[in-house]
């Protein structure tokens, strides 16, 4: 009788113990790896974000002050009605113009005043700051990009000049562009003042763009011109005079963090908002619908200005510019410098954050947001006193963003 040939059941119980040991260290290392995927392609993603909205910020930061006017010469006009959806600052105390602009040294309340390039005070998510910067072409859209000169004769070129004018771009202004109309000025007493069409009529500075017509006194002497700014562009269609013709000379944008009514996305820390970028809107005078999120997952927004002052090397944001006529800011700001405390990644249990120490030493569970050689400039956030929940658990980083302001003076 053949004899049968195979395993016994202690061989097969010890083979299939030792497969399920190895499919067990396998699947520990796979998952390990997942982990290790999921929160480096997190850190990527941010870094991205990171690096295209903290381009976005410097564009705008660089051009405040471009194209506004330094004097009114009688022209009215109205600022922000109400504030940013959900925000818990009144944004009417960043006003130039009414309604309820403070007073600001020799620049009456209630006025029309020639605006501020930048202002920012520490009202935002837990006293973070609010940055407020003002220029013709901070506005996303085409007419806010173009610029170009009157001459004598009411002679206009037919966008910005010959030298930056690319035909096959599109840059030319057309005929439905909101502009503004600016004299150079021979004085200190009227340079860059704002050009009304109609002396009699304080808003006649709104001026549709027009390359063939007359509009606004044109200079009457050559080589002398006036700097013709787009403002706003039209809407397809058309539309009522309210909703096309700009509220103010001038665009308006404001950064805040704000943690917004729909879910934070599910890999930010409780307590974290996003740092948004809002335009003025110029039909209602409120940002409804022009937020745009820039960064996730952010913790902290400080500002920090150095000025040309004596003795003053640099200020905090609060309050600051909040308190300067438009003239005092183009005499005293040089530069900005924004902090930005934000998240990288996603939680992971098996990180433990060590906040940083410097020279001055931080209190505990704080974070430097600001210079790191100063107690005053910028400050030290709490995550836990905030309210940042398990942010042990969470990797952070500082972005450093400095700007010298070339539109102010």
């Amino acid at each position: 009788m053949r004899r049968e040939q195979g395993f016994t059941l202690i061989e097969l119980l010890v083979a299939m113990a030792m497969f399920v040991f190895v499919m067990a260290s396998v699947s520990t290392i796979f998952t390990s790896l997942l982990t290790q995927f999921k929160q480096q392609s997190r850190m990527g993603e941010t870094q991205i974000e990171g690096v295209i909205g903290l381009e976005i910020l410097r564009r705008d930061i660089k051009h405040a002050g471009f194209g506004l006017p330094w004097r009114m010469n009688g022209a009215t006009y109205r600022e922000a009605e109400a504030e940013a959806g959900g925000t818990p600052w009144v944004d009417r105390v960043f006003n130039d113009g009414p309604p309820d602009n403070p007073a600001r040294g020799t620049d009456v309340a209630g006025a029309s005043n020639a605006p501020g390039a930048i202002r920012s005070d520490n009202l935002g998510l837990y006293n973070s700051d609010v940055l407020v910067l003002k220029a013709a072409n901070l506005a996303i859209n085409g007419a806010s990009q173009r610029w170009t000169r009157q001459g004598a004769g009411d002679v206009k070129r037919n966008g910005p000049p010959d030298d930056l004018y690319d035909p096959l771009s599109g840059d030319a202004f057309v005929s439905s562009d909101r502009v503004i109309v600016i004299s150079p000025g021979s004085s200190d007493a009227t340079r860059r003042g704002l050009v009304l069409s109609n002396d009699a009529d304080p808003a006649s500075w709104r001026t549709t763009y027009n390359a063939t017509a007359a509009f606004a006194p044109a200079p009457l002497t050559s080589p002398d011109i006036n700097i013709i700014y787009g403002i706003k562009q039209l809407p397809v269609g058309g539309g009522a005079v309210s909703a096309t013709d700009p509220r103010m000379p001038f665009n308006r944008t404001e950064y805040y963090i704000k943690i917004p009514t729909s879910p934070m996305p599910n890999q930010c820390a409780g307590g974290t908002g996003i740092l948004y970028r809002s335009e003025l809107s110029h039909a209602t005078g409120t940002h409804t619908g022009t937020e745009d999120p820039l960064l996730d997952c952010v913790a902290d927004f400080q500002v920090v200005y150095t000025t040309n002052i004596a003795g003053v090397t640099g200020v905090a944001a609060e309050d600051y510019t909040n308190g300067l006529t438009a003239a005092q800011i183009r005499t005293q700001i040089r530069t900005v410098t924004v902090y930005i405390l934000a998240q990288e990644g996603q939680k992971d249990p098996d990180f433990t954050f060590v906040p940083p120490t410097y020279t001055p030493a931080a209190p505990a569970n704080s974070v430097r947001v600001g210079p790191l050689n100063s107690t005053t400039l910028g400050r030290d956030f709490n995550f836990a006193t905030n309210g940042i929940t398990d942010w042990q658990n969470y990797r952070w980083k500082v972005y450093t963003l400095t700007v010298s302001l070339e539109n102010t003076g």
